[in-house]
């Protein structure tokens, strides 16, 4: 179970009991890539915002984590992406500045929204997977990557 967490600076995801989980790259193959490494989970975004284009990921892990991150481009404007599956109960702690901590529920899930230095960040947990989305983005493009993830066609 994971349980959010915030102060005045620091927003993070504490769990309680085990850490589950049952080049030329685009969407289509980091949702490829993540359907083998996370077990299917809903977790990969199927639109992002015109002009936005995969320009680097990293997959990563040691005994204890997995991490699948991505990074996208449009022009000065970036959108990094993570979801990360953990064995251990360290937790993550991602900055913020003072500004409320907002939530979004979508599909059984609470998105929770920060904001730190000009840039929004989404953090949520999916089927024991640890997901945030951040960048120079509007919180509506936010929420249409967010939807996007549950609302793929197949």
């Amino acid at each position: 179970t994971a349980i959010a967490r915030w102060s005045r600076d620091i927003f993070s995801m504490h769990y309680s009991g085990q850490s589950y989980f049952s080049s030329n790259l685009d969407l289509v193959k980091l949702k490829e890539l993540s359907d083998v490494t996370f077990n299917s989970a809903q977790i990969i975004p199927s639109w992002i915002p015109e002009g936005f284009s995969v320009h680097d990921y990293s997959v990563s892990g040691n005994a204890n984590s997995f991490n699948l991150s991505a990074l996208f481009l449009s022009g000065e404007r970036t959108i990094r992406y993570s979801a990360i599956i953990t064995l251990s109960k360290d937790q993550i702690n991602y900055h913020k500045d003072e500004s409320n901590v907002e939530i979004f529920d979508y599909n059984g899930i609470s998105h929770y929204y920060i904001a730190n230095c000009g840039e929004i960040t989404s953090i949520w947990v999916n089927d024991g997977v640890e997901c945030s989305i951040s960048g120079d983005i509007s919180t509506d493009e936010l929420k249409k990557i967010i939807i996007s993830i549950y609302e793929r066609t197949e």
